[in-house]
């Protein structure tokens, strides 16, 4: 619900803040905290560190989807199968990195050890 000249603290007329000033005298509150949310509906980008310190550059990320396993259960009293999931076990995951740049120290990469990818979205 806005005006036609939308703009921030908008409250006179507002039927929102009046319902919620009318909720919080029922209730009695003694303060008000407003709070903005600035998380950004979009990720363009994300810096890549190595073990959280060594730029290895920056790319564009496909993250894995995360696709839990199941276990049918079939037994007696049940009429066909059930699939009952296993709770904090997950299928393999694959995470895509399309570089847009790179550093001298994403070669580490290509050594068949486990890495610690820390990924900073932007």
């Amino acid at each position: 619900i806005r005006p036609f000249e939308p703009s921030m603290g908008w409250i006179d007329g507002n039927p929102m803040h009046e319902e919620s000033l009318s909720a919080a005298k029922m209730a009695k509150v003694d303060f008000i905290v407003n709070v903005v949310n600035n998380i950004p509906e979009k990720l363009i980008n994300f810096r890549v560190y190595l073990d959280g310190t060594d730029l290895l550059g920056v790319a564009d990320v496909d993250l894995p989807n995360l696709e839990g396993l199941t276990d049918a259960v079939r037994g007696a009293g049940i009429a066909g199968e059930i699939d009952s999931p296993a709770l904090g076990h997950y299928s393999p995951m694959t995470l895509g990195l399309n570089w847009r740049t790179v550093t001298g120290t994403v070669t580490h990469l290509a050594a068949p050890i486990e890495h610690h990818l820390v990924l900073r979205g932007s």
